[in-house]
């Protein structure tokens, strides 16, 4: 009965997870944007009567346009006539590096008809880049006194949001992060007034290469942890091999007679000078996946490993990779990587996606439930072979096809992830079903490594 309860552990722990609809991220509705079938690129904005169609035919088909979001064009809208446009702050006054801020100038009388008409009605302009309406995303912060001429500049703060998403795609597509793009700037209430041209660029050079270093850091880190560390292992170092790797730092620059000395008075009978190559064996056999028979066998390894101080650290066999782990990095890694990108390109850090959050937690039931399996009864330390054949090979030495379906299942989701966030400039969505798909692997993982792992 104890070795049953302990079996259902890990299954319980994921299947309460599951059986909340609730808690599970909707499918989303036809027409919408979903990552796990979504790899095309986005294309580029429309303009002007182009744009006015596609958003007539998204509102036919129940799909919200940032034109819908807008306030309603009230009857009688005055004419607008915009003398210029430019950037309000820094650099070259026509880049608007990422979301910042842009001013209008409207022509005396312009200006006059707008505040009058928007007086009686309430309802102020709007601004308009190549006849995308930006709505609440570009919100007018202030009217400034006039300029010389009577001409007065309005002055819209950018923001990223649902409305602008479809600009910063746009930009991105044509030319990437830092080259800057043309687009045409105007304000109205319906549709876009004396529109003028600006050069816009999603973000300057410097964020780039600051989101770059602390994107290139995060993946460093990674792999550090995953190939120097025991961090996304199945098991640590045995004790006798962490301590060989310590002694590898008093030996190294010792003379062949000082270090004879050393190990002599450290390890007394069981070391010997004149079986160096033996030594070196039983190094080379741990190194191709084969433990020691026995107690002796472990001794001869340890100095074995502590006279090899020319083979690095890093090089010296660890745990087989543990699948739960793996996947939880890999997907923490994601966010974080996503997160910068996005902050470069949009400005701010856009909300995650539930169905991402709700990926994670599944990946952490799943590390959960090996960690619990691990109190319980500790995995025998089985020599790593390599990074695919251990993440499908389970503690009985065996391939498992629900192994083989996590991996492919998260390479999968993790490439149209990529492809989603570079594309589409948002966070992915991941439908539900792929996300039952992969907390019911996570079940059958955990199971199975309780099967295998605890002893009867």
């Amino acid at each position: 009965m104890p070795v049953a309860l302990n079996l259902l552990k890990p299954a319980l722990l994921l299947a309460a997870l599951l059986a909340s609809p609730a808690a599970w991220p909707q499918a989303p509705a036809a027409g919408s944007s979903s990552a796990a079938s979504s790899t095309a690129k986005t294309s580029s904005a429309p303009t002007g009567a182009a744009a006015t169609a596609a958003s007539a035919s998204q509102s036919q088909q129940g799909t919200p346009t940032p034109r819908e979001s807008a306030a309603s064009a009230p009857a009688g809208a005055p004419s607008l006539n915009v003398a210029s446009v430019h950037a309000a702050r820094g650099g070259d006054a026509l880049v608007l590096s990422g979301t910042g801020d842009v001013v209008v100038v409207l022509e005396p009388s312009s200006s006059a008809a707008e505040r009058a008409y928007t007086a009686a009605k309430g309802t102020p302009p709007q601004l308009f880049v190549n006849g995308i309406a930006l709505g609440e995303d570009a919100r007018l912060l202030s009217i400034a006194p006039s300029e010389p001429g009577g001409k007065v500049p309005y002055h819209f703060q950018l923001r990223s949001g649902k409305g602008s998403q479809s600009l910063w795609a746009y930009l991105y597509d044509a030319n990437g992060l830092t080259e800057g793009s043309e687009v045409n700037v105007g304000v109205g209430w319906s549709s876009p007034q004396g529109e003028k041209p600006i050069k816009m660029a999603i973000s300057s050079r410097f964020d780039v290469v600051w989101a770059t270093f602390w994107a290139s850091l995060i993946v460093a880190l990674l792999i550090y942890a995953a190939f120097c560390t025991d961090a996304m292992r199945d098991a640590s170092l045995p004790v006798y091999v962490t301590e060989a790797i310590a002694l590898r730092g008093v030996l190294k620059g010792k003379s062949s007679s000082d270090t004879d000395a050393f190990l002599k008075t450290r390890f007394a009978a069981d070391y010997d000078p004149g079986q160096r190559q033996t030594y070196a064996d039983a190094l080379t056999a741990y190194q191709r996946g084969m433990l020691p028979p026995d107690a002796q066998g472990e001794r001869k390894l340890a100095i074995a490993i502590a006279l090899a101080t020319r083979l690095p650290n890093r090089s010296i066999k660890r745990a087989t990779f543990s699948l739960s782990r793996t996947q939880l990095a890999l997907w923490f890694t994601f966010a974080l990587c996503a997160g910068i990108f996005l902050w470069v390109a949009r400005g701010d850090l856009p909300p995650i996606d539930g169905s991402l959050l709700m990926l994670l937690g599944i990946s952490v039931a799943t590390a959960s439930a090996g960690q619990l399996i691990g109190a319980d009864g500790e995995g025998k330390f089985q020599p790593s072979r390599n990074l695919l054949l251990d993440l499908v090979t389970g503690p009985d030495g065996k391939q498992q096809i629900h192994r083989l379906q996590s991996v492919a299942a998260n390479l999968l989701l993790l490439i149209v992830g990529f492809i989603h966030v570079k594309n589409q400039l948002t966070y992915p969505i991941f439908d539900s079903s792929w996300l039952y798909f992969l907390g019911i692997s996570g079940t059958a993982y955990a199971a199975g490594k309780q099967l295998a792992e605890v002893p009867k």
